[in-house]
């Protein structure tokens, strides 16, 4: 099996949605499948089965969203995401 170097950061986010408290793993996961689903409504395609540029485009849009709670999930993963790569990086010094 091939090692996808980014393996280790989505395992994170997982982690860290299964440690969240019982109010907010509901609405985390809502918001995440409508965001993947989204991408149906544009691209005929779920978020996941985009190319990266495209997904790019839309993580983008929802980052300049006029709704708070999509540029909010943005950051929420966003930020997860960079704490990972920075918490890996630092185990390895």
């Amino acid at each position: 099996m091939l090692h996808f170097p980014n393996n280790q950061v989505v395992e994170f986010v997982r982690s860290q949605h299964r440690n969240m408290p019982d109010y907010l793993k509901l609405p985390l996961f809502i918001l995440t499948a409508i965001f993947d689903l989204w991408s149906i409504i544009r691209r005929g395609k779920r978020f996941h089965q985009l190319p990266p540029t495209i997904r790019g485009h839309q993580i983008a849009a929802w980052k300049m969203s006029p709704l708070r709670v999509c540029r909010d999930l943005m950051r929420f993963y966003e930020s997860l995401t960079i704490f990972s790569y920075y918490a890996s990086k630092e185990k390895l010094t």
